[in-house]
């Protein structure tokens, strides 16, 4: 049984000595972008305290346009995930949101979808660079995974996930963190704002959730449409 007080406690405390790292960090230019603070910090984790095991780790917040927050050891992306959950708003035009809700349906074979955003109190949500960057490059996320590795798999273990789904990450994590795939069921998948693939054009909702429900069943390495 999951204990989300005990988990906050945790994750409080990792966090705040993941701080400290970042702000402490002697040469930080290969592990960040240019325009992002080195004391950026944007946290994650547990949507909620309905958690169902289920873990979505992607590369890294997209805050190059907008940032949550002007002090940027306070930041967070739960809030965004929190408010889709409980009030179905604040989907960007990806879908993004309903795209990690609906494949949480899909992994636990839940064919009910009237109300899809409360799915997503059900899940947990992690980049793996917690400064935050773009959306194109990888290299400094790399180098970010490699150099934050041991700060990585202290918060998965404090998560207790049953599942992961790599959005995108994939490539990453087989380079800095290979040991991850023989602890844990992880399943690639295309990141959520990912809309168009070589081979089949335009990707909305549908095409991306049948494309996740294909992967279910057979758990392939990812191709170059990850």
């Amino acid at each position: 049984m999951f204990d989300y007080n005990e988990y906050e406690k945790r994750i409080s405390d990792l966090f705040s000595r993941w701080c400290d790292a970042h702000r402490t960090e002697k040469s930080c230019q290969e592990t960040k972008l240019p325009d992002i603070e080195q004391k950026s910090f944007i946290r994650d984790g547990v949507v909620s305290d309905n958690y169902d095991g289920v873990l979505f780790i992607m590369k890294e917040a997209n805050i190059l346009r907008h940032r949550e927050s002007e002090e940027p050891s306070t930041r967070t992306q739960l809030k965004w995930y929190q408010d889709y959950y409980t009030k179905g708003m604040g989907d960007n035009r990806p879908k993004q949101l309903e795209k990690i809700a609906r494949m949480y349906l899909a992994l636990s074979r839940i064919t009910v979808q009237e109300h899809v955003h409360h799915a997503l109190g059900r899940v947990a949500i992690m980049n793996l660079n917690k400064r935050g960057g773009g959306n194109k490059e990888d290299t400094h996320v790399l180098a970010y995974t490699k150099q934050y590795k041991e700060f990585i798999l202290e918060q998965i273990r404090i998560m207790e996930p049953e599942k992961i789904i790599v959005l995108g990450t994939d490539n990453i994590l087989t380079k800095a963190i290979p040991e991850l795939n023989k602890k844990y069921p992880i399943i690639p998948m295309w990141h959520t704002a990912y809309t168009r693939s070589p081979k089949q054009g335009y990707i909305n909702v549908e095409n991306y959730i049948s494309e996740f429900k294909k992967r279910l069943d057979t758990k392939p390495r990812p191709d170059g449409d990850n």
